[in-house]
């Protein structure tokens, strides 16, 4: 995962390459920024930038993420068939490469012991989201948060700072 404004502050960052085909970007055109020019009078960032090239497969989310931020992508050909193994994501109890609300109803019939509940083994790992060893009602509690956009714990992406130039991103 590329967090949000990943490269402040690296200034002489000129070519970022992303090898994983799945990678996830908190932000994708602000993980990548590495500069912010900032209204201070309306405490909000009016433009960012990065001022180098995305290396990156063709159809991957780094240029998916280049596009969207408009920076300039070369790709490193087709992604490998090695790589297209679906990435695990937390939360995502379904497999289906998000976390909603077909995820809590899954969850919540697999711990009521509803035996029509089938969870694959990769969906068990994807469904201990505390990372605990367990799953519980601590892991159903994070989904439920996720899907209604709420503060999740351990998630600083979706942590207020109290700064207002951070959160106006956040």
């Amino acid at each position: 995962m590329v967090g949000y404004a990943a490269f402040t502050e690296c200034s002489s960052v000129k070519e970022i390459t992303v090898l994983n085909p799945y990678c996830r970007f908190v932000n994708f055109g602000l993980s990548f920024c590495n500069h912010f020019i900032f209204d201070f009078d309306n405490e909000i960032p009016v433009k960012d930038r990065y001022a180098g090239t995305v290396h990156g497969y063709s159809s991957s989310t780094a240029e998916e993420a280049a596009i969207e931020a408009d920076y300039p992508f070369v790709s490193l050909g087709e992604i490998p068939e090695q790589a297209f193994v679906q990435p695990l994501v937390r939360g995502d109890v379904d497999r289906s490469d998000k976390v909603d609300v077909a995820d809590a109803v899954l969850l919540a019939r697999f711990l009521t012991e509803d035996a029509e509940a089938i969870v694959t083994q990769e969906g068990l790992i994807c469904a201990d989201t505390d990372r605990s060893g367990s799953i519980d009602l601590e892991d159903l509690t994070y989904i439920l948060q996720k899907i209604a956009k709420r503060p999740v714990n351990n998630e600083i992406w979706n942590e207020r700072t109290g700064n207002p130039f951070l959160d106006y991103f956040l």
